[in-house]
């Protein structure tokens, strides 16, 4: 087999001027020499595979051998526009170089797309995990101040003493916690340690801590330092420190209805229902002080 280099593809032609088929230009010989090539079978580079070398003038051309194996040079339309695409087939395997068709490239160009998609969602998965978390933290926090705004109002609030009205049983600088849901349930009772809110609103001390002595319509007095209810003694009063002496006297009151006779347990240094306060209405009542929680050494119940 030979190949004219001057051989033109575009009109068939040689450099001699005469025109050939592409078939008989591929071949290099007439219609009896194709024929004896079509029946003619080769072998495949291994040696060992059989491949016809059948012609097929709608498709071109038979394969021919080559040093790796099988080629055959297709014409997309034979006889005319020879554009050619190359098959190279080693042992069972084959290579199909093709052109690409629009349609082709766009898929391609959806299917890069698609793998590309995975980081963006992991992108987004990501934003959106961490949108998820801040709401979370804020709705926690939102809820903790929620709580701690109920328990503060409703339940337990926490109270620091600043003054000495209450010594030995509170010291300056304790802190104690109050109990605001007892006296929704139950009536104050006698020698409870109470907070409640100070009548004079020009005192810088918004609450006071005292402990209750007299109840809604009692009598109270005092008579050198001892303390009568309806005219009888209280008797003695643990809470108060030995150290303090008190040797006060005070006339009869009568208590009114829905208030209450309160006396700090440092009766020489307190400010309580025998000066300007007066008994305390109920409504001012905070809580019961019931506990105190600082210093660590003073933790205990109030008694």
């Amino acid at each position: 087999m030979s190949y004219d280099p001057n051989y033109n593809p575009s009109d068939g032609s040689t450099s001699g001027g005469s025109k050939k088929s592409a078939e008989e230009e591929f071949f290099g010989g007439s219609q009896g020499a194709q024929e004896e090539f079509a029946a003619t079978e080769f072998h495949d580079f291994t040696g060992s595979n059989f491949v016809p070398g059948a012609h097929n003038p709608s498709t071109g051309p038979s394969p021919k051998v080559t040093d790796w194996g099988v080629e055959t040079t297709k014409f997309s339309e034979p006889y005319s526009n020879p554009a050619r695409t190359r098959v190279s087939t080693v042992g069972n395997s084959a290579q199909v170089p093709t052109v690409q068709s629009p349609q082709t490239r766009q898929a391609q160009v959806a299917a890069m797309h698609t793998q590309a998609t995975p980081s963006k969602k992991k992108v987004q998965s990501d934003e959106e995990g961490f949108v998820k978390s801040l709401v979370e933290w804020i709705v926690v926090f939102a809820g903790a101040i929620f709580l701690a705004f109920v328990i503060r109002t409703f339940l337990l609030q926490a109270f620091w003493i600043p003054t000495p009205s209450m010594t030995e049983t509170l010291m300056v600088n304790d802190r104690i916690l109050v109990n605001k849901v007892n006296y929704r349930v139950s009536d104050i009772e006698r020698f409870d340690v109470v907070v409640f809110r100070n009548p004079d609103e020009t005192d810088e001390n918004s609450e006071l801590v005292k402990r209750v002595i007299g109840l809604p319509g009692e009598t109270f007095e005092m008579q050198n330092g001892t303390v009568l209810i309806n005219g009888v003694s209280i008797g003695e009063e643990p809470y108060i420190s030995p150290e303090i002496l008190n040797t006060d006297s005070f006339d009869m009151v009568q208590i009114p209805e829905d208030s209450y006779f309160v006396l700090g347990d440092n009766r020489s240094n307190s400010s309580d229902s025998r000066s300007t306060l007066g008994p305390i209405k109920r409504e001012l009542v905070v809580g019961k002080a019931f506990m105190r929680f600082w210093p660590v050494d003073r933790i205990g119940r109030i008694q």
